[in-house]
C-alpha cells in the first residue's frame, strides 16, 4: 500500500474513473479508461491500443448506379460483417459484404435484366447468408450460401399467371427457419403471400390478405418464432397482421402510408411501425391493443 490509503496498491483508482490503476491505461485521466467512448482526439480513450479508430470521414462505396425505384437489403452479422443484397440494372441480383477488417467479397448471385430488382437479406447465426428476390418473370426465389461467392437457387412460388412482385421481405427464427412475405400488384388486382421454409425446402405459399393498391409489405419474426407482417396499400393506408390466434388476422393501423412500411417488435414483442406519407415519417405503436401515431418528421396530414 505504497500510498497509505488502505486498499492496496492494486485496488488503487486514482482518477475515479471507476477502473484500476493496473488495468487503466491512463491512471490519472478520468477520460481515459477501458470502455470509454472513442473520440477524435488523437488519444486512445478506451485503452484499446489504437488512437481515434472509426473515427473520421464516413466511408462510401458505389456498388451499382441503378434505375428505378428499387429495393436492396442488409444484414450485418455476429462478427460484424455487413452483407448486401442489391440489384445491378442490367445484369440481375448481385452481392457484396465487408467484415470489420475490410475484407469485401462480391458475387452476381442470377443475372437478367429485372431479376433481383426486389430483394432481402438474413444471415443465419453460423454464418449462411439467405436472400429473396423475384426474378423477371415475377417468380419468387431463395438464394442461399455459406462463402458469398457460390449459390443455391430454389424457386419459392412461380410467377406465371399471377400479377407482378411489388416487394418482398424476409426473416429467420430462433430454430432457424425461414419466413416470407411477398406483395403482387397491378391495376387489375393486389395480393399478399407467405411462405416458410429452410436452406432447400419451402412450404406451399399461402395468400394471407388481399389488398387493394401497390404497396411494401415487411416481415419481423418474434421470440416464439411467429411472423409480424406490416404493409402500405397505396392510398387504404397501413396494415398490421399475425397469426397469433391460428389464422391471419389484418388490420388497419394507419391511414396514410402510401411510400413504405417497416416493423419491429420491441422487448415486450409489441410492434411499432414506422412508414412515410407525402409529407412525413411516421411511427405507430401498440400497447395493450391500441395504437398511438406520431409525427417523425415532416408536416401533418396525408
Amino acid at each position: 500500500d505504497m500510498d497509505d490509503d488502505g486498499l492496496g496498491d492494486a485496488c488503487d483508482d486514482s482518477d475515479n474513473d471507476g477502473v484500476f490503476d493496473a488495468d487503466d491505461c491512463a491512471p490519472t485521466d478520468n477520460t481515459v479508461y477501458p470502455g470509454a467512448l472513442e473520440v477524435c482526439n488523437s488519444v486512445d480513450d478506451d485503452c484499446d491500443g489504437k488512437i481515434s479508430e472509426y473515427i473520421g470521414t464516413p466511408q462510401h462505396v458505389t456498388l451499382a448506379t441503378s434505375h428505378g425505384p428499387y429495393r436492396n437489403g442488409i444484414a450485418v452479422d455476429a462478427a460484424g460483417t455487413a452483407h448486401i443484397s442489391y440489384y445491378v440494372y442490367g445484369v440481375g441480383l448481385s452481392y457484396w459484404a465487408v467484415s470489420a477488417e475490410d475484407a469485401q467479397t462480391t458475387s452476381t448471385i442470377d443475372t437478367g435484366n429485372g431479376v433481383g430488382a426486389f430483394n432481402d437479406i438474413v444471415v443465419y447465426a453460423d454464418g449462411t447468408i439467405h436472400i429473396l428476390y423475384a426474378d423477371a418473370a415475377d417468380s419468387v426465389w431463395h438464394a442461399t450460401s455459406t462463402n458469398g461467392t457460390s449459390w443455391s437457387l430454389v424457386e419459392v412460388q412461380a410467377g406465371a399467371g399471377l400479377t407482378p412482385v411489388k416487394s418482398v421481405s424476409i426473416g429467420v427464427d430462433d430454430s432457424g427457419a425461414l419466413h416470407a412475405v411477398w406483395y403482387r400488384w397491378d391495376a387489375s388486382a393486389a395480393s399478399l403471400w407467405y411462405a416458410y421454409g429452410d436452406t432447400g425446402t419451402w412450404s406451399s405459399p399461402t395468400q394471407i390478405t388481399t389488398p387493394v393498391g401497390s404497396g411494401v409489405v415487411e416481415v419481423a419474426v418474434d421470440w416464439n418464432d411467429r411472423p409480424r407482417v406490416a404493409y402500405s396499400d397505396g392510398s387504404q393506408g397501413t396494415f398490421y397482421g399475425d397469426s397469433l390466434s391460428g389464422s391471419w388476422v389484418f388490420e388497419r393501423v394507419a391511414g396514410s402510408g402510401i411510400y413504405s412500411a417497416s416493423i419491429a417488435l420491441g422487448p415486450d414483442q409489441e410492434p411499432a411501425i414506422s412508414f412515410a406519407t407525402s409529407s412525413s415519417v411516421r411511427v405507430v405503436r401498440r400497447s395493450e391493443g391500441t395504437w398511438s401515431e406520431e409525427i417523425v418528421e415532416g408536416q401533418g396530414g396525408s
